[in-house]
Formats: C-alpha cells, sequence, structure tokens
C-alpha cells in the first residue's frame, strides 16, 4: 500500500485526471481484497486524498494508423476512436520519427541505427496493463533491430518503459527489454521464432501488476521476466530500431488487466 500510496501522489502531482486515478485505485482493490467499496478506498488512499474515491477499471485504447501517407506520428489523430495523441520519447541516439505509411505506422530504414518510440499519451487504469500490434518489416535487417509494443512507457527527453517484440535477421527471435533512462536491460531468455517479411504476426507484452512480464507472438512463442521497475506510469507505446529495412505497425491497442 506505501509503494501505491507514493506513486498515487506522483501522478496526483502530475496532473493525471482524476477519472484515470479512480480506476487505478479500483484495480488495486480488486488486487488487494477482490472488491472496490468506499471503506477500502479510504483506507489505501493516502490520507490528503482519501476522499478521491475509485471505481471498476475498464480502458482500452486502440488505433488502426489510418490516415494521409507521410503524417508524422504526433500529428496523426487515432482512430477509430481519438483517445489523444501520441508522444515521441527522445533517446539518447538521435531519435527517429515514426509516419503514417498505407494506413501504417511505419519507422522508415535509415541506413543506420536509429531508433523511434512513441508512448500512447492517454493514462490506462492500472500498471497491470498489456500492449499489442500487428508488426511487421520489409526485410532481414542487422542482428538486435527489433520492432516492438511497450508498456510502462513513459518519458519525453528518454525513453522509460519496457519493450517487446521481434527480430527480423538470420536467427530470428523474440527481443524483451527494461529501458531506464534509454539504457536498455535485456530480460529473459529470447525464444526462436520463424519470420517472414512481408507478413505481421501478432505481439502482444503484458506486465502484472508485481512485474510479471508475458511476451507472445502470435499467440505462440512465449517470452517471460520478471522486473516491476516503473510501477504507477499507466501507458503502452511503439518502439523500433531500424538499419535498412522499415519497421511498422498495424491494429495497436492497449488495456487493462482486470
Amino acid at each position: 500500500i506505501a509503494v501505491f500510496q507514493a506513486d498515487y501522489r506522483r501522478n496526483k502531482a502530475e496532473g493525471v485526471p482524476l477519472e484515470v486515478l479512480q480506476k487505478w485505485t479500483g484495480a488495486e482493490l480488486l488486487k488487494l481484497y477482490g472488491r472496490v467499496d468506499a471503506a477500502l478506498t479510504e483506507r489505501i488512499l493516502p490520507p490528503e486524498f482519501n476522499k478521491d474515491g475509485a471505481r471498476l477499471p475498464a480502458t482500452v485504447n486502440t488505433d488502426s494508423f489510418t490516415d494521409t501517407d507521410d503524417v508524422l506520428l504526433e500529428n496523426h489523430t487515432p482512430t477509430p476512436t481519438n483517445w489523444g495523441a501520441w508522444v515521441l520519447m527522445a533517446h539518447s541516439w538521435t531519435p527517429n520519427t515514426i509516419i503514417i505509411k498505407t494506413n501504417k505506422a511505419q519507422k522508415t530504414a535509415t541506413g543506420s541505427g536509429l531508433i523511434g518510440a512513441y508512448r500512447a499519451n492517454a493514462n490506462l487504469s492500472s500498471d497491470a496493463h498489456y500492449a499489442q500490434a500487428d508488426i511487421d518489416r520489409t526485410g532481414d535487417d542487422a542482428a538486435d533491430r527489433p520492432t516492438a509494443v511497450m508498456v510502462r512507457a513513459n518519458g519525453t527527453t528518454n525513453v522509460n518503459g519496457f519493450y517487446g517484440g521481434a527480430i527480423w535477421d538470420t536467427q530470428d527471435k523474440t527481443r524483451l527489454v527494461k529501458v531506464v533512462a534509454s539504457v536498455d536491460t535485456v530480460l529473459g531468455t529470447p525464444q526462436n521464432l520463424t519470420l517472414t517479411p512481408g507478413t505481421p504476426v501478432l505481439a502482444r507484452l503484458e506486465i502484472t501488476d508485481t512485474g510479471g512480464l508475458t511476451l507472445t507472438i502470435s499467440g505462440g512463442s512465449t517470452h517471460t521476466a520478471t522486473d516491476d521497475t516503473h510501477s504507477g506510469i499507466l501507458q503502452g507505446g511503439i518502439y523500433a530500431l531500424t538499419n535498412n529495412y522499415s519497421a511498422t505497425w498495424d491494429n495497436f491497442e492497449e488495456g487493462d488487466l482486470v
């Protein structure tokens, strides 16, 4: 509860809307007690905010990336429902923008290792959530060039969060990484895949309230790890590092694990 209260105070100070905080509190109550009621709500909230209330969490954001070609992702309006906007996260390597191309998000090949990382600037109700998308690559790129989705994504001057996805190269495999201030730490054991450029696969990354991470590719290969860094962060995102071939995402979805 002390950790939750500290995260609550931080999010309150950062101006997270009350409705979002209430859903997050509801998710915490379900985890701890299996129910949401007024007395328990007052018990777990910080004393100075114990009248803020709680509600059952139910937040899902999607984006089909339907838009005009070459629109920057930060200028794109999410479709079919406008839940907010995408925010480019800076990186210690020069950040590279993602654009809309044929109704998909695309990180264009650059000929050098540049990172494209965006977070969905709309809070979910809990830091126990998932992000998923159909990911693809236009060719087998250099080693360790992932196309991925993110959970607990945070930052505007640095990338923070977890990303999970796939690497198209001569040894296709999964990739699961923790990022703190744009510094990567590889987590868990990579799983072998069979990937074909031009054939999308569904990448889904989940994180529980205690940091249990599960990456699945098209419902098959599973890559797991445990790391509870970035607790209290309520946004998902997308991430790629490209060299000679472009990365794409379609049918993005993020939501709470409830």
